[in-house]
């Protein structure tokens, strides 16, 4: 089992010197969830969700071609308040999910569909504090983690926050070939009837991300006529447990679509 090694950083406030100090102290893994904090950030636990806390748009997309492969990268942020295992330091996690996508522009076809997901942690400022003194916000470091892609089942959720519900919309081109990919966001908390909440959960309580990923394919070749040759839809779907902060999984699938029809 990795241990971490201890952080060295300056410029830090005397106010919060004591209370760094126990960050730099050698915390032992958490067995169940070791990949949280494995070298760059110091462990942490008793996490939380607050409204304010939450970034305006924390939803973002953007794709881009090289040659003949189209790559589109979906970017999405929530900030936990944390404590660090050694010391109860009251930090903040901003945890990061990174989903991408790579296609072949010329037979339409996904070349790899992946997540990975990016923690870092700082000392908490003021106002985001949970139980101790203020921080001044310095990065103590960053884990990286790719999350597995089993399927995560839960159950009593309900829509959470002011910003539940995103949209992002591109276009890139080959030629004729015009791809447009929107992405729509819905963002889940679940209790699994416990009566947990984003700022008191229970230890099993879950955040869903849940993607629709649609996209558009066209040959302008055959304007004026209709132009759309190809459509498919993809779901992400992220599952992070609350009170660690830790993303358990993203699971891409392939959604079947079919022409509508109004007689059925």
């Amino acid at each position: 089992m990795n241990h971490k090694q201890p952080i060295k950083y300056s410029a830090i406030t005397l106010g919060i010197v004591l209370a760094t100090a126990f960050v730099l102290v050698q915390p032992t893994m958490q067995a169940s969830y070791a990949q949280v904090g494995a070298e760059g950030a110091p462990n942490y636990f008793d996490c939380r969700l607050f409204f304010g806390d939450q970034l305006s748009d924390p939803f973002e997309m953007n794709t881009v071609r090289v040659q003949d492969i189209a790559k589109t990268i979906i970017a999405e942020k929530e900030i936990f308040r944390c404590q660090t295992e050694q010391g109860n330091i009251d930090v903040l996690v901003d945890v990061t999910v990174v989903a991408e996508i790579l296609e072949n522009m010329t037979n339409k076809n996904i070349i790899s569909k992946q997540a990975h997901v990016i923690y870092c942690v700082k000392l908490a400022p003021i106002g985001q504090t949970i139980n101790g003194p203020n921080g001044d916000g310095t990065l103590l470091g960053c884990d990286t983690d790719i999350p597995n892609a089993d399927f995560v089942p839960v159950t009593d959720c309900t829509s959470f926050g002011l910003h539940d519900e995103m949209q992002e919309m591109n276009t890139v081109n080959k030629l004729k070939t015009v791809k447009t990919i929107i992405a729509q966001k819905e963002l889940l908390y679940c209790t699994f009837g416990n009566g947990g909440q984003p700022t008191l959960p229970d230890s099993d309580d879950k955040k869903v991300e849940q993607y629709t990923i649609e996209e558009i394919w066209e040959n302008l070749n055959l304007a004026p006529a209709d132009t759309v040759v190809q459509q498919s839809v993809e779901s992400l779907r992220c599952t992070t447990l609350v009170t660690e902060a830790f993303v358990e999984s993203c699971q891409f699938t392939s959604v079947p679509v079919q022409p509508y029809d109004d007689e059925d």
